[in-house]
């Protein structure tokens, strides 16, 4: 007779329950596996470390005294409606004898019938550099096929070709010379590094991918052959008229109009009574650096029986004032009052 083994239904649960029926990888990288009865478990670590893209060594010449063509890749849109590109990043580019190595991203797209276009953006490196470093060209060799060239600076080895995205492209990185291939057509690359103006390049004002800083504005003052920037001169600089730097506004402009160009006025008190042709004389002193010509002076006085008059000439920091009695017969008292106002009407001459 014979024996036949079986598991219970208890048993045959226990099996089916321990059976995995999903899993999936959490945040962590950890590979967490699902039980057919709902309980989970770890089944370690299923996610490395992000790998690097795909880095490729540009060829270069074994004499490198000379700048250097390479082909870098060629685009086959294919067709009308296809369509290709290459996106990638050229690095430690410029001479191993320079201490600024730049970077070179660019993006070479193809669609259409005798269409491409590259747009680049470098940094790392300023303008005058970048252009000596790097250049990038297409040369087309059928309705949708465009080869893509680099011109890389002499003695610049390490080179380098970062593919960040691409489409129906094949990488060359071939053909390194010293000689342009034919019909190559260049490309611009885009600065993105600050690049800071020279005085000189701000007086010029010409050019348009450099920055001014306030530095530069010292070099940017106006003067009579050069435009530029110009402060505002005040009214006090304006009366002064000696300053040749500044500008005049119309409001101290309109102040200045019909004004004398230095003036001063003043008044004094006779201290003794004249009888009929006496006199006395009075000194004056103008206000220190007011006049640099002798001014014109213009007397009155408070009594009609007197006379006034600048016994000397004056000079451009005073004068002595003669009171006299005029009238013959009456007496100018003591306390009379003397007003005097002296002009020079501009910085060369007391009339005008």
């Amino acid at each position: 007779m014979a024996t036949i083994n079986g598991l219970t239904a208890e048993a045959m649960q226990a099996i089916i329950d321990r059976q995995v029926v999903s899993g999936a990888i959490d945040l962590s990288g950890n590979l967490i596996l699902k039980r057919a009865d709902n309980s989970t478990f770890s089944a370690g670590m299923a996610r490395g470390a992000q790998g690097d893209p795909a880095v490729y060594n540009i060829p270069y010449l074994s004499d490198q005294s000379n700048p250097r063509y390479v082909r870098l890749a060629v685009l086959d849109g294919n067709s009308t409606s296809g369509g290709a590109h290459l996106e990638g990043v050229i690095s430690g580019v410029g001479s191993i004898g320079s201490t600024k190595r730049g970077t070179v991203q660019f993006h070479a797209a193809q669609r259409g019938v005798g269409v491409v276009e590259i747009e680049a953006w470098g940094f790392g490196f300023l303008t005058s550099s970048v252009a000596a470093s790097v250049k990038l060209f297409t040369r087309q060799t059928g309705d949708f096929m465009f080869e893509i060239w680099a011109q890389f600076s002499s003695y610049s080895p390490s080179t380098t070709l970062s593919v960040q995205s691409n489409l129906r492209t094949a990488l060359t990185l071939d053909g390194a010379r010293t000689t342009a291939p034919s019909s190559l057509v260049q490309w611009p690359i885009k600065i993105l590094d600050p690049n800071f103006a020279t005085n000189a390049e701000a007086q010029a004002k010409t050019a348009s991918d450099v920055m001014l800083t306030p530095a530069n504005l010292a070099a940017l003052l106006a003067t009579s052959s050069l435009a530029g920037l110009i402060e505002i001169a005040s009214q006090t600089e304006i009366n002064a008229g000696t300053n040749n730097s500044r500008a005049v506004t119309p409001l101290v402009l309109r102040n200045l109009v019909y004004r004398a160009w230095a003036e001063a006025a003043g008044s004094f008190e006779t201290n003794t009574s004249l009888a009929s042709e006496q006199f006395k004389d009075y000194s004056v002193v103008f206000p220190a650096g007011r006049f640099t010509v002798p001014p014109n002076v213009f007397f009155s006085s408070t009594s009609v029986r007197a006379g006034i008059a600048a016994e000397v000439t004056p000079t451009t920091t005073g004068m002595t004032v003669r009171v006299f009695n005029s009238s013959g017969l009456s007496t100018v008292a003591s306390g009379t009052m003397v007003r005097w106002h002296a002009i020079q009407m501009s910085p060369s001459a007391a009339n005008g």
